[in-house]
């Protein structure tokens, strides 16, 4: 289950400004439409009921996280959001970092999630992977289905130990597409685009 809001418990190296895109017609499309994948993702994810609810000191905001590999790092949902209502300006570049350290380095409007080490781990141990999606379901958790890795070990979410234990489970799983169980918390899926992650993750439901 999620557990408390604590906000990012990283070191961030922010620089808060709106969303630039390439000049190039191309790229442009691309930035673009990778904004409009991820918005449509959060969505999704909520009317399953998979990223629920949680009270902040801003109001109410939503669990649960996801982000596109992109060719300066990744895409990834910022935070406070809440998955209803996000839009293209609530999503965050992360442009690298260093898990050792505890870092990561973004640009956006609002900080990256407080899970962005996790996404960076993973990226980090699977070059093929595009896209990460990481949901909440405590049923599930209850009977972790067969072809699921579960890392093996708990820490607190959002740290470098959390983060070192999605990775490791992560490497464990030939190929691009994979369902990790994180204990005691929630659950990953990763695949070589957004499609094909959401389509590893929703097969449960």
């Amino acid at each position: 289950m999620p557990e408390e809001y604590r906000g990012p418990r990283f070191e961030s190296r922010h620089t808060t400004a709106s969303p630039s895109y390439s000049a190039k017609p191309a790229i442009r499309k691309t930035e673009l439409e990778q904004r409009r994948l991820l918005v449509e993702c959060c969505r999704e994810f909520y009317k399953f009921g998979l990223s629920p609810e949680y009270t902040h000191a801003g109001g109410k905001g939503t669990a649960g996280n996801f982000s596109i590999r992109t060719k300066s790092g990744f895409l990834i949902t910022g935070t406070p959001k809440h998955a209803a209502t996000i839009d293209t300006e609530g999503l965050v570049n992360v442009h690298g970092g260093e898990l050792d350290k505890n870092k990561v380095i973004s640009t956006g409007l609002k900080l990256p999630s407080s899970e962005s080490l996790m996404h960076l781990a993973i990226y980090s141990a699977k070059p093929g992977v595009g896209a990460i999606v990481h949901w909440h379901d405590d049923k599930l958790l209850e009977k972790i289905p067969k072809g699921v890795v579960e890392t093996d070990g708990k820490a607190p979410a959002g740290t470098v130990e959390f983060a070192k234990l999605a990775a490791k489970a992560a490497q464990s799983i030939k190929g691009t597409t994979g369902v990790i169980a994180l204990k005691g918390h929630g659950f990953v899926a990763f695949g070589k685009d957004i499609d094909e992650a959401k389509r590893a993750a929703l097969k449960f439901y």
